[in-house]
């Protein structure tokens, strides 16, 4: 059985741990075993990191910055391919971080030199083209898996309607990091735009907390925002929630979204590239017309005023498109063609 090493950057919550979990998982079912190391957190001696490297069949960096420059080197090192799982639309990160330009010189390197660079979507490819240059890459797309939070199935799940009752208070969610790209301030002016049975559950913490509590303060005494603070979003927060929400000013292939959509609880954004790719075809009505939060907040009334037929009709459709069986699959027809056992 051929052996995939993960080269992680740290543990915790978040995204991208979800679906290094989700990959482990998934790829044990098409006959790959796989091992992870921290290079962040607890790296072990590089005589042992070495030697790890060593008995693997392939190296996968499990995102495009700290985990890339290490898997890329190690694995020129001691001879074996790289791949650079490629999640957010990397011109639009380097941007908003104002990276300098050695450093986009030293990821222009770096990415180079992998063997392969996996995308969790077309967004997330453009914009790497756009910041290499449009030189020749090999890049394959993998979107993530729809999969409700903590839930390993190999099948799609059923759609179930929404725990809540249409005529009592509708609380929505949003799930992320309290940060400047997630944009979180727009929801506090989203729910005002709403009238009161409307309330907001917020699962998260980060820099903008504080902004959120001192902003928020009115919403949070009269009971229509909670500040949940981090933890695991369970399938229990997505299906006690009419609709999830997502504001940000950009994202690769959001697992919330897609955990959301799993739990049959509609995903309400600000139409970015990634979201537009995820929902455009089959729920487009669950994008706002553009990023205001009045936008949001109409688009939020616009969904749950249809039909909870039609809807999970389309959630169903999405489901159906990114199945975990289809996302193992991928992976490791993606790993075959550079492993050095060409399996």
């Amino acid at each position: 059985m051929p052996l995939a090493l993960l080269i992680c950057e740290e543990s915790g919550l978040g995204g991208i741990q979800t679906t290094i979990s989700l990959l482990q998982h998934h790829l044990q079912h098409e006959n790959w075993d796989s091992s992870r190391i921290s290079i962040r957190e607890n790296r072990p001696p590089m005589r042992q990191l070495i030697y790890k490297a060593t008995q693997a069949d392939v190296l996968i960096a499990s995102n495009n910055f700290m985990p890339a420059y290490w898997t890329v080197l190690l694995g020129k090192l001691v001879r074996r391919p790289s791949v650079v799982w490629v999640h957010g639309p990397i011109s639009e990160v380097l941007g908003k971080a104002t990276a300098s330009k050695l450093k986009q010189a030293w990821l222009r390197w770096i990415y180079k030199r992998a063997d392969l660079l996996v995308c969790a979507s077309e967004t997330s490819r453009s914009s790497l083209l756009h910041f290499m240059g449009n030189v020749a890459l090999n890049t394959h797309v993998i979107h993530n898996p729809c999969i409700p939070p903590q839930a390993n199935n190999s099948e799609p799940v059923a759609v179930q309607a929404s725990e809540t009752p249409f005529n009592s208070a509708i609380r929505l969610g949003f799930v992320g990091r309290l940060s400047s790209e997630k944009q979180p301030l727009k929801l506090l002016e989203m729910i005002r735009c709403l009238p009161p049975p409307y309330q907001l559950d917020v699962i998260g913490d980060g820099p903008l907390m504080p902004d959120m509590r001192q902003q928020g303060s009115d919403l949070i005494t009269s009971g229509r925002l909670r500040l949940l603070g981090s933890m695991q979003a369970t399938a229990t927060h997505y299906r006690s929630w009419q609709a999830t929400l997502l504001c940000s000013a950009y994202e690769g292939y959001p697992m919330t979204a897609l955990e959301s959509l799993a739990c049959a609880t509609p995903c309400i954004a600000t139409p970015i590239s990634a979201l537009k790719e995820m929902l455009g075809q089959h729920a487009p009505y669950m994008l706002a017309k553009d990023h205001s939060p009045a936008a949001l907040a109409q688009a939020v009334q616009t969904v749950l005023s249809l039909p909870q037929t039609t809807v999970q009709t389309d959630v169903l459709n999405i489901i159906n498109q990114h199945t975990p069986r289809q996302f193992g699959s991928h992976w490791a027809k993606s790993l075959s063609t550079v492993s050095r056992t060409g399996i």
